[in-house]
């Protein structure tokens, strides 16, 4: 099972290997649609994340289109744990 950190560079590699023409890099925050990223390409960005064992699916990359939100998804949906502070964590719980 791959941790946060796989989860996260597979993700990238993936992203930046179906980049559209002339766009730069996706911020964390950035939304795939605003970027220039068609539905075909996240088509393409999806099947080379399931060949590497990603278990997304389109639906999920609509729903969750930022980096952050689809790292966390992957994540979750692997069963990794997020190490991002809570809501609910006390100041000396947090990271």
């Amino acid at each position: 099972m791959p941790d946060q950190l796989e989860l996260s560079e597979l993700l990238r590699r993936s992203f930046r290997a179906h980049r559209p023409q002339g766009r730069s890099e996706l911020g964390d925050d950035t939304n795939f649609f605003e970027a220039g990223y068609t539905s075909v390409l996240l088509t393409a960005v999806l099947a080379d994340l399931v060949t590497k064992g990603v278990e997304l699916t389109l639906v999920d990359m609509f729903r969750h289109p930022t980096m952050r939100l689809l790292q966390a998804e992957a994540a979750r949906r692997h069963g990794v744990p997020d190490p991002s502070p809570t809501a609910d964590a006390l100041p000396w719980e947090q990271p």
